[in-house]
Order: C-alpha cells, then structure tokens, then sequence
C-alpha cells in the first residue's frame, strides 16, 4: 500500500511516528511531506524518516497564502507522481483539494473542533476525518471516531520510555522537583484574535513557581530578556514533563501530553471557553482530572497554588494516567487496520 503523509506540526508527527514505523515494517511505502515547524525537521531524522520538506513557512495573511499555495502545488505534483492509495494529514489544508483534483482518498486525523475558517473549508475537502470519540461534531458518513486520545499513541506505557538523562542535561540533580511551563506565539491562522498569558501574568507565573524548584520555559517564540536564562527547546521534550512536578502554559498540545505523562497540568488561555478542541479537554478536566483549563488567569493561578499545596498530587496523577490507559483504545493499531481495510484498493469507503 502507498501512502503520502503530510506533517505540518510537531503534534502530527508525534501522532503518526509510530504509525509510520509500523507501516514500513509492514511493507507499506510511505512518502512523507514535512512543514519544518519549530523541530519537525529535527525529530523526524531523530527516527530515522526520510522526508520532503514542503517550503518556507511564511507570516501574516498573504504570507499563509503564499505558504499555503507553494505547499498544496508541491504536494499536488508529488501526489500525481507517487500514486499513492491515499492521503493522511494532520488537516486537510493540503491534502483534501489535491485529493479531489487527482481522484485520491483523503484522510484528516482532527482532534479539533474549531480551527477556524479556512480548517473548515479543509474538513469539506478531504474524504475522510477520523477522531476521537469525544469530538463534538459529526461528519456523518465521512466520520470514523475511535475511543482514546491522539497524544496517548505516542506516551502510553508501552511505547514511551521516559529518559532521565534528559532532565539531567539542564542542571537538575536526582529528586530535584522542577516546573515546566509553555508559552505559544498565537500567531497560527487558527490564532487570530485569540489570546494566551500575558506579560504580567508570565512573570507572576515564574514567581510562584521558582517557591517550589526550577522552571523551565519551553517557548514557541522568542521570550523576553527577563526570561532568557529559563528558556530550554529540547528534542525530547516528554522526557523533561515526565520528570516535571508541575506544568502550566497557555498550549494545547503540551498541556494534553504533560497530563497523559503523569504532571499536574493548567492550561489558561482565551479558547478555553469556545468549542476549540472542547470534546477531549472536556475529558481531561471533568472526567480524568488531568488537565484543568481556565479562560482566567486568576482562577488558573487559583487552581496552581491549590495543586501544589498537596505533596501526593504527582502519584494522584500517576494513577489517573494509569487509568486513562486502561480504558482507551491503540491509535495505531487501529488507523494500520482501518486504512488497509478500506483504501488498499484507492476506491474509498462505500
């Protein structure tokens, strides 16, 4: 089977690593297509994958469009070379309009329910859209759900192992307790007019923090002066949140991962409120407990100081990301078999 698989973020190669992994192992030709976004680059030649970078990543309106219009024409002529049975993207930004232009399945792996407009117009494009089964929208016959989390694919048990040396490697000693905290740039399409920590709050945040051990800053812009000597951008990230005692950050994905590895975590951020990925967070902070999301900064810093008054919140947390892993289903045990059941032949489902 062949397959063209287009990355555009970390998350979506984190979510599809060992998909791909298994999928060569399997025989399947894979033929991957990588927006290089912060250290997509970096990661997948960590593991081995041969890619296509898909072009410069470009700013503001026109520069989206610029990006945008470079990547779906290089995609396109890839696609019309390659023949591939079909399709997978993290969105259907690219991969849903080359699909419909060349006769080809497509496959968006969504865990969002509002991007936006233009993620919108993506989910009309592509064939098919697999999620979680939280997800709060229904796109009737072109929706396969399957019940477990995306992050959970690539930091369950038995896959993640986490590294200690990581930690070691930014100063800190054996039973040293340490923070970790992430700031986004909001500058993405999906971003507009959305809002993350402020400058005040970021500094209110590091004050509390640094009371309880070290902090770390892992950014996806350039931080201010004040922060600089916090700042960290390592590959492997989920070892340094495994060994955090405590997360906060105004990120989605982070947030999620932190809580799945066993960390206290809070998100706080003006999309709390909206529908953005309501489903899964909606699991994280009433069903399992894992993640608690606040639109206020003060009901998030609220919630902080209360968490780190109980010394057993790690092993409470630990025991919840247990059960999480009890009772979700492998994602790439079923995407291998749910895309050689039905695009082996390129005719799509039925």
């Amino acid at each position: 089977m062949k397959i063209l698989i287009d990355i555009l973020h970390p998350a979506h190669f984190h979510r599809l690593k060992h998909y791909m992994k298994y999928a060569q192992a399997q025989g399947d030709e894979l033929l991957i297509v990588a927006r290089d976004k912060e250290v997509v680059a970096r990661l997948l030649q960590k593991w081995g994958f041969s890619f296509v970078d898909s072009g410069i990543i470009r700013r503001g309106t026109w520069g989206r469009i610029q990006e945008y219009t470079e990547r779906t024409n290089k995609i396109f002529s890839l696609a019309r070379t390659f023949k591939p049975d079909v399709l997978v993207g993290g969105d259907g930004f690219s991969i849903g309009p080359v699909g419909r232009m060349l006769g080809i399945p497509s496959v968006s792996l969504s865990d969002t329910e509002d991007q936006g407009m233009i993620p919108t117009l993506a989910y009309h494009a592509v064939t098919h859209v697999v999620t979680p089964s939280c997800f709060m929208k229904d796109f009737g016959k072109r929706h396969t759900r399957f019940s477990g989390y995306y992050e959970m694919t690539y930091l369950h048990s038995k896959r993640f192992t986490p590294d200690p040396k990581v930690p070691e490697s930014f100063g800190v000693k054996k039973g040293e307790k340490y923070s970790m905290i992430r700031f986004v740039s909001w500058d993405s399409c999906h971003d507009e007019h959305e809002e993350g920590l402020r400058l005040e709050e970021r500094r209110q945040l590091v004050q509390e923090l640094s009371k309880y051990g070290k902090v770390f800053i892992n950014s996806e812009g350039k931080v201010p002066e004040e922060f600089a000597s916090y700042t960290v951008d390592p590959v492997d990230v989920h070892s340094l949140l495994y060994y955090a005692h405590f997360y906060f950050g105004d990120s989605q994905t982070m947030s999620i991962e932190a809580g799945l590895l066993g960390t206290p975590a809070i998100r706080c951020n003006s999309l709390v409120n909206k529908l953005h990925a309501k489903g899964q967070f909606n699991d994280f902070h009433y069903k399992y407990g894992i993640v608690y999301s606040y639109a206020s900064f003060a009901d998030a810093f609220a919630k902080l100081k209360e968490l780190m008054a109980d010394p057993e919140r790690k092993e409470k947390w630990k025991e919840k990301r247990q059960k999480i892993e009890t009772e979700t289903e492998d994602f790439t045990d079923f995407f291998h078999t749910w895309l050689h059941k039905n695009f082996n032949s390129a005719t799509g489902l039925a």
